[in-house]
């Protein structure tokens, strides 16, 4: 696996601790993608309790450009609760 593979874009930072996922090419089975980034968010949850924007912040690195995503999905969610 050269980067990032999969929905979720779970990538080379994993192959020491689950080389099943690019041995096996688990990356194409969406069961497996989805266990793998519900871990993940629940983790970042944990140190976050109650905090989506920090969350998603911490899922998605650290600095401006983790910030900035974690505003562009809080736009999404806002959008898509008012169309509800």
């Amino acid at each position: 696996m050269y980067a990032g593979y999969g929905i979720f874009q779970y990538d080379l930072q994993h192959i020491l601790t689950d080389a099943n996922l690019c041995t096996q090419k688990l990356w194409y089975n969406i069961d497996d993608c989805l266990d793998r980034v519900i871990k993940e968010l629940k983790g970042k949850w944990k140190n976050n309790v109650n905090d989506l924007f920090h969350t998603i912040k911490a899922y998605n690195g650290s600095g401006p450009k983790a910030e900035n995503y974690a505003n562009s999905v809080l736009q999404f969610l806002d959008w898509i609760n008012k169309a509800v």
